[in-house]
């Protein structure tokens, strides 16, 4: 009898401890999972912006939920930073060792997120999912590609920039920007305005302050919207609301604590 209760005790015991330790690996699950959700960035309801390099090739996807289509942006030339080169919103990049295979797009988003030979940045495999279950609702007339070159005119270039990256939200919320550049940058004010105007935002003006600023904000009156959320969020600048109405309804102000990259 003692040796049966001992027996059985034991077994109680190793019971409990792989019950806990079953817990704890459940519970870490979980919140390694609210964290991918927090650290998620494609909410499926607004465009998003994906670089895919492979080998001696570059494409910018644009992803848009509103519009339920997609566009790719083809570059002829190989860029170390295609973002900063063509004043764009990246959101997340994928690199492959092989050739792209942008036609089969859900299988390509499918297999990044167990990224054997390929990396990914920027992009949660809940992003990845979304992404891949995003595309394949979408039809293929409402598949876009257009190629990207250096041998194309200034007009052909924002054209194209323009179709690929406008974001309708922006463009629809229609909010007056003026760019202040309070930095001793030249021409860092002019680069800010052509990366609004390519997502579809309207800067109406382009200023050099009189007195450097040393930190860069984002100004804004009434409510929160979302243009100053996306800007905020691209530029990684804080946001500071003001009840005086100036010339614009967003000011963006650079100071010199930005480091000159977009």
């Amino acid at each position: 009898m003692p040796k049966r209760k001992i027996k059985e005790g034991n077994l109680r015991l190793a019971g409990i401890f792989i019950a806990v330790v079953l817990g704890l690996v459940f519970l870490s699950f979980v919140i390694k999972f609210i964290f991918v959700i927090r650290e998620s960035r494609f909410d499926g309801a607004h465009k998003f912006n994906v670089l895919l390099t492979g080998k001696n090739e570059q494409d910018i996807v644009s992803f848009s939920p509103s519009t339920h289509s997609i566009s790719e942006l083809k570059l002829d030339t190989t860029y170390q930073d295609p973002a900063k080169s063509l004043e764009v919103p990246v959101d997340g990049e994928i690199t492959v060792r092989g050739n792209l295979n942008v036609n089969n797009l859900s299988m390509l988003l499918f297999r990044s997120e167990l990224p054997l030979g390929q990396t990914v940045q920027k992009l949660t495999f809940l992003d990845l999912l979304r992404l891949a279950l995003f595309t394949r609702t979408v039809t293929p007339d409402s598949l876009y590609q257009r190629e990207y070159s250096d041998n194309l005119s200034d007009s052909q270039k924002n054209t194209l920039i323009s179709l690929t990256f406008t974001d309708p939200a922006i463009y629809d919320e229609n909010l007056s920007i003026q760019v202040v550049n309070a930095t001793d940058i030249n021409g860092l004010g002019a680069r800010f305005a052509a990366f609004v105007s390519n997502i579809g935002g309207n800067p109406i003006l382009i200023t050099n302050s009189d007195r450097p600023e040393n930190m860069s904000k984002i100004i804004y009156t009434g409510k929160m919207s979302y243009t100053v959320q996306r800007l905020s969020s691209y530029f990684n600048l804080p946001v500071e609301k003001t009840d005086s109405r100036g010339i614009a309804d967003v000011i963006i102000v650079i100071g010199k604590d930005f480091d000159n990259s977009l």
